[in-house]
């Protein structure tokens, strides 16, 4: 149990009802913190998610939501489960919701009790004419729908209001949309907005209780919202993937929170969350406001949480009566590895040393079997025990998925699907009909006429520079996109490596931008093992306090370089690989001339960094920097940072056939995938004295935590 006097201390009001009550920098009420100084305050959930909609096309992800939250908030962050109350589909009425804030809230809680509100369904916006002043943004529950002219709407401020009514500190989460979007984009991924319709009001019985709230006095408690996105030109989106669908932004956000220790800002962390939500394929920018609508970035500015139970990939949140056999939950995996995951990797308990190893048996979506590798040892772990990553498997058999657009009439989805399986590593599948990567699909161009054929992100946003010629035929679009689709194939291959907070290794990587005579840092990443002894800079926190958009941004022209701190007591070895913002694979080849020999012939050579020493990549003569080129797009970059040397991948760099260069230089790649599987395979190499120990598929790689780093960079070019 957390101490009263360590509870007071935690920082930051977003997340005050996980466990945290500093309020002062965002609501400057003192009044607040006293009250908590004084009373030990609780802490409250309302999960809602609606599925299954009669009057409008189901949802799949919304229960999901409610279980990701709820592990969340009992595991990382110490909430009773009897003090959680899940509302979900034909429970999840309008007066269901609204009397759970109103009648079985106010006989639970106190002032200054910590209370989450969480919504995931579908969402509108609604104008009663007279009554209105404006659209206001509703939540549709699962009564929602009316007789043509009034409708079952909850108000979202109906929401907000009464949680203030509860004089609670308040965190209300709203994974919904407001602004029409079509359900069904280019990836199948569902929206969940709702078009407004003109002269449908809300019921009496909602306007009249939204009144009565609006006339309370209610300025002595704040609500914080979260959006998942509030622009009227981005959907919010479900996300699929391999045995789990959920909603788009929740995943992301929960994920994030398993993982990640404190202190972090608000608008960092939804920062994360952006990326995440870019690195699959979505636009959507999550949102913050303190009832005034500011974007995150012009108000946060100050940590917001500590953790209360250890960081982690997952909990064991069940036992089954062999007693033997563990269920765990793995909601800190990144979504770029949860669909991957293998079969006998290895988790180890929080705390508890190498001794305590548990081998996964099978998985199923965020659920994973796990019985402990010491088969002598009868006792297995209790509930609630948090675990993380020791030897991560992942199939050496990664195809790129493809998914055909709907749109797409008959003889184009089978001219698709054969020109599409012809390139190796690529499969085409029919959208919806499992979980995909990219769409390759048509732009319109107006009644009559032809089209354009390329490929398109999930959200349905066109990839640069693939959209052919009009009148193309199909099977001349796929041959042509078959270098493009190689590069996504090694891009997908390469994200398996990511483990920024798993990896045992004590690094920190920070992306600078040198335009000026001191170098600006724009983004930074380090493991939870450098966390603990250096802390983010004072500079990259500025950097994202002043930053107008959740993606940092780099302007067009700019020279970058990597600032690359090696804690360690031994030397670590270098890789950058990444897409630029044609979605062209990139690579940087260290050529180097050997200090032995300085008249000899430039090689490519591993780029070494001593232990204990810093940095910079690349390591360029001046006149000769690395400059962002290209369109106003979003880049990523893939650090990779190794225990031995990427023999596998500067072989398979010199087979790329280009000329050397005197000093490293970043250059695209004609056989990305090729790099691609020689880094997994270097890494692999390099945990092998690990892995060797315990029993492993021969057709999966497996990599030991200590042996490797890996960090994403995703930014905007602007």
């Amino acid at each position: 149990m957390m101490q009263r006097r360590t509870f007071i201390r935690s920082v930051g009001s977003i997340l005050t009802v996980l466990g945290v009550s500093d309020a002062t920098w965002l609501w400057g009420n003192q009044r607040s913190l006293s009250a908590l100084a004084q009373s030990n305050p609780r802490k409250f959930a309302v999960l809602v998610g609606i599925n299954d909609y009669k009057f409008l096309p189901p949802l799949r992800g919304c229960v999901a939501d409610v279980s990701l939250q709820r592990e969340l908030l009992v595991n990382r962050f110490g909430f009773e489960r009897e003090n959680i109350l899940e509302i979900v589909n034909s429970n999840a009425t309008r007066t269901g919701i609204e009397a759970a804030l109103q009648e079985y809230l106010p006989n639970l809680v106190k002032p200054g009790d910590g209370v989450i509100f969480h919504f995931s369904g579908y969402g509108t916006q609604v104008k009663s004419g007279g009554v209105l002043e404006t659209a206001e943004n509703a939540l549709i529950p699962i009564d929602g729908d009316g007789d043509g002219k009034v409708s079952n709407y909850l108000l979202e401020d109906t929401v907000l209001l009464l949680l203030r009514s509860l004089r609670v500190q308040g965190l209300a989460i709203f994974d919904t949309g407001y602004h029409g979007i079509e359900s069904h984009p280019a990836g199948g991924f569902l929206s969940r907005s709702v078009p407004s319709r003109p002269g449908i009001n809300v019921t009496d019985d909602e306007l009249a209780l939204h009144k009565s709230l609006k006339n309370q006095v209610l300025r002595d408690t704040s609500v914080i919202t979260l959006r998942a996105s509030d622009d009227r030109n981005t959907a919010v989106r479900e996300v699929d993937l391999p045995g789990l669908t959920a909603g788009a932004f929740t995943y992301a956000f929960t994920q994030y929170f398993w993982s990640h220790d404190p202190a972090v800002t608000v608008q960092r962390c939804l920062r994360e969350v952006s990326i995440s939500l870019s690195s699959l394929g979505l636009g959507q920018e999550p949102m913050a406001d303190d009832g005034k609508k500011v974007k995150l970035a012009a108000v946060f500015a100050e940590p917001v949480l500590t953790n209360i139970s250890p960081i982690g990939e997952g909990v064991i949140n069940g036992i089954e009566e062999d007693g033997k056999t563990c269920l765990v939950w793995l909601g800190g995996l990144p979504p770029q590895v949860i669909g991957l995951y293998g079969v006998s990797s290895l988790l180890r308990v929080a705390g508890g040393g190498q001794g305590e190893l548990l081998q996964v048996r099978s998985r199923s979506g965020l659920i994973a079997k796990v019985q402990n590798v010491n088969q002598e040892k009868v006792k297995v772990p209790g509930l609630g025990t948090i675990v993380q990553e020791f030897i991560r498997t992942i199939p050496r058999d990664i195809n790129l998925v493809v998914a055909l657009n709907s749109q797409l009439e008959r003889i184009e989805r089978v001219d698709a699907t054969s020109g599409i399986a012809s390139i190796p590593r690529v499969s085409a599948v029919v959208t919806g009909e499992q979980p995909a990567d990219w769409v390759f699909g048509k732009l319109e161009q107006g009644s009559g006429a032809k089209s354009q054929y390329g490929l398109f992100s999930v959200d349905g946003e066109p990839v640069p520079n693939t959209m052919g010629e009009v009148g193309e035929a199909v099977k001349i679009a796929t041959k042509r996109l078959e270098p493009k689709l190689k590069a996504l194939t090694a891009a997908k291959i390469w994200n398996q490596t990511e483990n920024e907070t798993s990896s045992r290794l004590s690094i920190k990587a920070t992306l600078e931008v040198t335009n000026s005579v001191a170098p600006r840092a724009a983004l930074q990443r380090q493991t939870q093992t450098e966390t603990k002894h250096n802390n983010s800079s004072p500079v990259f926190e500025s950097a994202i306090k002043s930053s107008v958009s959740n993606l940092p941004t780099i302007p067009v022209g700019s020279r970058i370089q990597i600032r690359i701190e090696n804690s360690n007591s031994q030397p670590v070895y270098v890789m950058l690989v990444g897409l630029n913002s044609n979605k062209d694979a990139i690579a940087l080849f260290p050529w180097q001339i050997s200090v032995d020999s300085p008249t000899s012939q430039s090689q490519l050579q591993d780029i070494t960094i001593a232990p204990n020493q810093t940095d910079i990549i690349p390591k360029t003569p001046p006149g000769f920097e690395w400059t962002l080129q290209g369109l106003t797009a979003v880049w990523e970059l893939q650090l990779l940072v190794s225990t031995q040397p990427w023999k596998h991948t500067l072989a398979a760099l010199g087979n790329e056939n280009y000329s050397p260069r005197k000093s490293p230089v970043v250059l695209t790649l004609n056989k990305p995938v090729e790099i691609s599987r020689a880094l997994l395979q270097d890494i692999h190499d390099a945990s092998a004295t690990t892995s060797q120990k315990y029993a492993i598929a021969s057709d999966h790689y497996a990599w030991d935590v200590n042996c490797w780093a890996s960090f994403k960079f995703t930014f905007q070019v602007v």
